[in-house]
């Protein structure tokens, strides 16, 4: 009987430890970092100085749309295509992330929640 007890309090606290050591592994981000963009752009970003005018444009329309400052709204990455730019935003304290349409010159015609993979 002591020796299975044993066993039960190791195997309680090897879960436990396993359990805490995921628990860092949690993508928590800094709140004074929340305004930098993610530290590695996908590979399939296409933020440029010339997609400058559209990525502030968006960003005033979604801080609009939510309610919040400029500075809770960060581009997580933007896309080109001969339609216009596509830019993937986020929101502070949201768990959606927001997709805007815009041209070049920073003429937004679309923004609404987008999917997140």
């Amino acid at each position: 009987m002591e020796d299975r007890m044993t066993f039960r309090t190791m195997k309680t606290s090897v879960l436990g430890l396993a359990l805490l050591g995921l628990s860092g592994c949690m993508n928590a981000q800094p709140e004074a970092d929340w305004n930098s963009a993610p530290a590695e752009r996908p590979a399939y970003d296409q933020s440029s100085e010339a997609t400058q005018l559209a990525e502030a444009a968006c960003r005033a329309a979604l801080a609009s749309k939510t309610g919040q400052t400029l500075d809770d709204t960060r581009v997580d990455y933007v896309l080109r295509s001969e339609a216009g730019l596509g830019v993937w935003m986020s929101a502070r304290g949201a768990q959606t992330q927001w997709l805007c349409q815009s041209d070049s010159a920073g003429n937004v015609s679309g923004l609404g929640e987008a999917p997140v993979p």
